[in-house]
């Protein structure tokens, strides 16, 4: 894990690298800073990645932070409960780090390219855009079905 944050350090996209050492303490800091993305490592001391997945799940508090799973399993058992448990992604050890930095990149763009959807999609600036488009084309706006 010290691999990786000094290769996302070097990528420079990340404002705060946190790191705890078991699982205990990684829930109390979840609790404290509510990141943007964290990182857990299957095998942990005290609490296990699965366990703080659970606790996070059970509290309801994962609100919009990208939970990535690292595991040297492979096994679909944990796989399995990694994302029922609200993991968004897994990555199997031995890590490539641009790889890393890539799903990283991919989930943030993910959050930002659905907010744009809802936002627009909630808003009513679309409606004028589809009736012009609509009578461009002959149809009349009121049509239904």
């Amino acid at each position: 894990m010290l691999l990786i944050k000094k290769y996302a350090e070097k990528c420079g996209f990340f404002a705060s690298i946190q790191f705890a050492f078991h699982g205990g303490e990684a829930l109390a800091q979840f609790e404290k800073i509510r990141p943007d993305i964290m990182i857990i490592d299957m095998i942990l001391p005290v609490i296990d990645g699965l366990g703080v997945l659970e606790q996070i799940r059970d509290r309801g508090v994962k609100e919009k932070t990208k939970i990535i799973m690292i595991s040297g399993v492979s096994e679909d058992f944990f796989i399995r409960r990694s994302f029922e448990n609200g993991a968004d992604y897994l990555l199997q050890k031995p890590i490539a780090y641009e790889a890393f930095v890539g799903r990283v990149r991919d989930l943030l763009e993910k959050d930002e390219i659905e907010e744009r959807m809802v936002s627009f999609v909630d808003g009513e600036s679309y409606l004028p855009i589809i009736t012009k488009v609509l009578l461009s084309i002959g149809l009349s706006p009121d049509l239904k079905g």
